[in-house]
């Protein structure tokens, strides 16, 4: 048993040893870019979207006004107060100036 807790005390300490050794010379994962361009915000969307989309043709489907049952009452109310309703938007990332 004390053998057992010896290796792993020897392999915890190897793990943070070449973890440190990592950080210290900065290695790092480069991701390639894969976002088809600039963000920036689309009107029309007041209530945050809960999924989307997109086809072949560069059209995206965006569904709004996600609810759940387990929703706090405070929260139930702002959304009845303003009467914010679920929608589904379309939009085209050929013309994105059209909104």
């Amino acid at each position: 048993m004390i053998r057992e807790a010896v290796k792993v005390a020897i392999l915890a300490v190897v793990i943070y040893k070449v973890v440190e050794i990592s950080l210290k010379h900065k290695t790092e994962v480069h991701y390639k870019k894969h976002y088809p361009g600039e963000c920036r915000a689309i009107e029309g969307f007041n209530f945050g979207s809960e999924d989307f989309e997109v086809t072949k043709d560069g059209l995206a489907f965006i569904t709004s006004g996600l609810w759940f049952s387990t929703m706090s009452a405070a929260f139930q109310e702002y959304i009845k107060t303003n009467s914010i309703k679920g929608n589904i938007y379309l939009y085209d990332f050929k013309q994105p100036e059209l909104g």
